[in-house]
């Protein structure tokens, strides 16, 4: 498999997790963006785990 079609379907599910966690996280809070805070929070303990 090239390894340009793996870096796309990473890329593709990886949006589409964050779309729906953010979405998620989003729907029980008021005007402040929490759903893209928790994304962020959540991708950078995750990225600190692998690394």
């Amino acid at each position: 498999m090239p390894l340009w079609l793996i870096i796309g379907v990473g890329s593709f599910i990886g949006g589409i997790l964050r779309f729906f966690v953010s979405g998620w996280i989003q729907s029980g809070a008021i005007t402040f963006p929490l759903g893209t805070l928790g994304v962020n929070f959540l991708g950078s303990f995750i990225l600190s785990l692998v690394m």
